[in-house]
Order: C-alpha cells, then structure tokens, then sequence
C-alpha cells in the first residue's frame, strides 16, 4: 500500500492475501477467482485492490473489507495484469487475448479496447498523470496510447 502499511500477494491458490508488512500477519484473503491469481495491486489511496486472473477476470476489492466491490469481465484469454489509474477511476488490463483494455473502477463497465499487438499484452500500466498507458507484448513491442479521452 502507498503508506507501507500493508502488501497484496497474488497466488496460484486462486487467493490474494493482504499483510501487515511489520508483523507479516494475515488481514485478508481474497477468495472468488476460480483460476491463479497472477497479479495485485492497491489504488493509490490504499482503498481498494485489483486482481487478474487465469480465469479471464479482473474483480476489485475494498481493503478494509476484503469484500467483492466488482468483477471485469470481457476478456476471453486470461488476465496477466490489472493497475489502477493515479485517481482509481479506471483500470487497464492486459491479456493473453492480445489486447489491454480499459474500465471504469465503480461501475465495470467497458470503457476501450487496446488492439494493435500480434500477441500476449503481458502488462499495462497508466502514466503518472494518467493520461497515457504503456503496453507491453509477447511481441516484442512496448506501445503508448492516449488515455486523457477515456
């Protein structure tokens, strides 16, 4: 988390676990993905948590609760990545299916489709300031789209 208070583990028992990093004691288990979870990440608030999976969904959790804020679904290869962006407002996902795509935070709705790679989209991240994201690709090519309309 952004304070260092707290890390997200991803893990092949279709889990993510929440820590305390001080005395590494369980807070929470993330259950309801039915494939590997392949990454975690907090928002920059600490409020919530991103998950992908093997499954072909990313869901969103609140921290405090660990309870399923809402599920991403609309990939159909599995989901290698989910990241925020610096408000929490959206979510980009990156695929096997050869695309990343872009979704509102409350709502999961679908907000645009990231396609020009020739194969697996292994990661998507936001900018700083929110108005780009990079992909990155089995295909050996690292793309930058245009972020600030969506």
């Amino acid at each position: 988390s952004s304070d260092g208070i707290c890390i997200v583990t991803a893990s092949g028992d279709k889990t993510a676990k929440v820590w305390e990093t001080s005395s590494g004691e369980l807070l929470a288990t993330l259950e309801g993905h039915t494939n590997p979870v392949m990454s975690a990440m907090f928002s920059a608030d600490g409020s919530r948590i991103a998950t992908a999976s093997g499954d072909k969904t990313a869901k969103v959790w609140g921290t405090s609760t660990g309870e399923l804020l809402v599920t991403l679904e609309g990939h159909p290869a599995p989901v290698l990545s989910a990241k925020f962006n610096p408000n929490g407002t959206r979510i980009v996902t990156a695929s096997r299916d050869k695309t990343a795509k872009v979704w509102s935070t409350s709502t999961g709705e679908l907000l645009a489709t990231l396609e020009g790679h020739t194969d697996y989209v292994l990661s998507a991240e936001f900018s700083s300031d929110g108005s780009r994201i990079v992909t990155s690709s089995e295909d050996k090519t690292a793309k930058v789209w245009d972020a600030s309309s969506l």
